[in-house]
């Protein structure tokens, strides 16, 4: 407890904590709220001092205050640490130097989409500044309903660790119209764009962000400066290298070769046994052949069964979370 209070981000973060009221449910006792708030200031200094080489930012809390009461301590603490480590990894360094390259990745989905748009943007030099909070808060702090932001984290974890830069591309351009009708000038442009429209349907800006990552991959428009800098992205390549070899049809696959290798073994010290006790090698080849086709053909068919019944659940199973 002397090393918590001592943290050089301990202030900060009871501050934060303590105005952090938007996810409670109006009949929340004084009580319930004290103890959350306990909660989360252990949850963040505990991610501090598992990750001393990353810093605090305002707007942290948001975030890990949302997971601590959709999914309780335990499993925030692990959500928590695997985003300090990849997806919010940038957002935590001493400066914001690389947190505003991240940024000005919006205007290149922007010009892919609507090229008008983005020169109107750059003209009336309005910059990154108004949906800086909504990507380092993602979106927590200006998503007044639980239910929309926790969707919107949803999306979020199981994405590019720049989907968030997608989805605030995607708010903008539902707002092209408004946008291109008001004075090229920055105050006004900031003003109409530094709040997000509460109205909207979540599960539609969701649908348009994924579309939008589908027509422009990331990798295919990250400059060469912002891929070797951008300790997210270098993560999550490490992360999907990882897990490549630990998905369900590989695993599958490998069993498979290693037992029909197994079994092709089998198979020919049998032939060899009856080859040595008929008269010529004619007879032991013919009894040998087609027990090992008949072998590789069963093998082959359970293979393709197998792997088509993996990939139907994978697809059914991201279908379900992305859509």
């Amino acid at each position: 407890e002397h090393d918590i209070i001592n943290h050089q981000y301990y202030n900060q973060v009871r501050l934060d904590v303590q105005r952090c009221h938007k996810r409670f449910p109006k009949a929340t006792r004084k009580s319930q709220r004290q103890q959350t708030h306990r909660q989360l200031t252990s949850l963040i200094m505990s991610t501090l001092f598992r990750n001393p080489t990353v810093h605090y930012y305002q707007g942290f809390h948001d975030i890990a205050m949302l997971l601590l009461v959709s999914v309780g301590y335990d499993v925030a603490s692990v959500v928590v640490d695997r985003l300090v480590d990849c997806h919010l990894r940038d957002f935590m360094d001493v400066d914001m130097q690389r947190t505003s390259s991240i940024l000005v990745f919006v205007y290149t989905l922007l010009r892919c989409e609507d090229p008008e748009l983005e020169e109107f943007l750059i003209r009336s030099d309005v910059g990154t500044v108004f949906f800086l909070s909504w990507t380092i808060t993602w979106f927590c702090h200006v998503i007044d309903s639980s239910l929309s932001a926790v969707r919107v984290i949803d999306l979020l974890l199981a994405s590019h660790p720049l989907t968030v830069l997608y989805l605030v591309a995607v708010i903008i351009l539902r707002r092209r119209e408004e946008v291109l009708a008001c004075e090229c000038e920055m105050t006004e442009v900031h003003h109409l764009l530094s709040r997000v429209p509460q109205e909207w349907p979540v599960e539609g800006l969701i649908s348009d962000t994924m579309a939008l990552y589908h027509r422009h991959p990331a990798m295919q428009h990250l400059t060469p400066s912002l891929l070797g800098q951008c300790q997210c992205l270098l993560r999550h390549s490490a992360f999907e290298d990882r897990l490549r070899g630990q998905r369900p049809d590989s695993l599958l696959m490998r069993e498979m070769q290693r037992n029909a290798e197994r079994q092709l073994k089998e198979e020919a010290a049998v032939g060899q046994g009856s080859s040595s006790s008929n008269s010529g090698p004619a007879s032991g080849d013919s009894a040998q052949g087609p027990g090992l086709a008949a072998t590789i053909g069963r093998l082959t068919v359970l293979g393709v069964s197998a792997t088509v019944g993996v990939a139907s659940a994978l697809l059914y199973v991201a279908g379900d979370s992305f859509f």
